[in-house]
């Protein structure tokens, strides 16, 4: 199952990782780092584990399209 996430999962990809949403800035073999969504190039967790996060893209933005911050633009 790992090697399936693995395919998912690529650098730009947006994850779910510790009840928080967060984008792949470099994918190995076992681990990724991320970095905040919104074009923050410091990266926030380095070398975790590619089980522990899932490829959350499609629930991101459907969360995001009804905040308030989306509704005012």
């Amino acid at each position: 199952m790992a090697k399936s996430k693995q395919k998912e999962i690529s650098v730009g990809s947006t994850v779910n990782y510790n009840g928080g949403y967060y984008r792949v800035s470099k994918c190995s073999r076992d681990t990724v780092n991320l970095r905040g969504v919104w074009g923050s190039k410091r990266v926030l967790y380095k070398a975790v584990p590619v089980a522990e996060v899932r490829e959350a893209g499609a629930e991101f933005y459907e969360a995001w399209s009804r905040s308030e911050s989306y509704m005012c633009m």
